[in-house]
């Protein structure tokens, strides 16, 4: 018996963490995500997309469908929707994104424990991904503001502080003022988790969720009933 052959493979990689950060966040966090270049894969052609993280060097193999070919130069490249794109696939992608953290040298954390207070108003406005996610973990609520605060934060930061219970209301506020962190479905999920979530900041939320996702939630005793009982309101039900 013949073995079965393998699924040809498309390699992406990006030039350092904030581009992967926002592919995740514009395409490969809804599913789909397109692969420049020559291809000899052609329209509904099963593949493995395989993701190269620019900082820890561990790779991510998905199973992907081409669902758009443009074969030859200029532009060409092709379109991709990844296979069974579910909670487990979207669990992977925030694994995936948020591995540098697994890889911090132990003396990165002696080195941010000892921060002076201007050590971490400067390690949370110029530092990279791996020194500010110490400085949370270390500091806490002492640099949440300030991490927000800074335009080359990543979603994963943002989704730490968020679903945090012990976040102040200001800060839910400000990450509810904005549209694009709340396009995120997994940072929604951890801010309807957080019971500082109410009022007006709970309203956009839910407004930016699709309808389908809220009808969903009513029925998941893990979030809050007040979280449920303005979900019905929303629906009318």
């Amino acid at each position: 018996m013949s073995a079965e052959p393998s699924l040809p493979r498309l390699e992406v990689r990006f030039e350092d963490f904030e581009a992967l950060q926002a592919e995740v966040r514009a395409n490969l966090g809804q599913g789909r995500v397109f692969v420049a270049g020559p291809t000899q894969i052609v329209e509904r052609q099963r593949c493995e997309l395989v993701l190269h993280h620019p900082e820890t060097g561990d790779t991510l193999v998905l199973e992907a469908e081409a669902v758009y070919v443009k074969a030859e130069e200029p532009g060409a490249g092709v379109g991709l929707e990844l296979a069974e794109f579910d909670s487990r696939t979207t669990r992977r992608l925030d694994e995936f994104l948020e591995a540098k953290q697994d890889s911090k040298p132990a003396d990165l954390y002696a080195r941010v424990r000892h921060f002076t207070a201007p050590e971490q108003l400067r390690s949370a406005r110029e530092g990279d991904f791996s020194e500010r996610t110490v400085l949370e973990q270390i500091y806490g609520k002492a640099v949440w503001e300030l991490l927000l605060r800074n335009p080359r934060v990543t979603l994963p930061e943002i989704t730490r502080i968020a679903r945090n219970p012990k976040v102040p209301k200001p800060l839910v506020e400000l990450i509810c003022g904005n549209a694009g962190w709340l396009s995120n479905g997994t940072l929604r999920r951890s801010l309807l988790k957080n019971p500082q979530l109410g009022g007006a900041p709970l309203d956009k939320v839910l407004r930016a969720m699709p309808k389908g996702e809220l009808a969903a939630l009513i029925r998941q005793p893990s979030y809050p009933q007040p979280v449920r009982q303005a979900i019905k309101k929303l629906l009318g039900r």
